[in-house]
């Protein structure tokens, strides 16, 4: 399942950290039935540095990761909205 994040801040880093983790990825495939592959991470900042999040999955567009037909889930994690 591919899943876009909004937020990467503490918890929205927390998530991207567990979900990257490859020793959490069983479980999580089990509980879910499927892999889950973050396949964007929208931002208020996209040039601020983000360590364990890849720069190709940052965007700070965050309507373009809830509108693409590929993603399953979207995680809105976004703080002081």
């Amino acid at each position: 399942m591919k899943v876009s994040i909004i937020g990467a801040g503490t918890v929205g880093a927390s998530l991207i950290s567990m979900l990257r983790d490859p020793s959490r990825s069983a479980a999580l495939h089990e509980a879910v039935g499927d892999d889950l592959e973050i396949v964007g991470v929208a931002v208020r900042d996209a040039s601020k540095l983000r360590p364990g999040v890849p720069s190709e999955l940052i965007s700070n567009n965050p309507m373009e990761l809830v509108e693409r037909s590929d993603v399953d889930i979207v995680v809105e994690l976004a703080g002081g909205v």
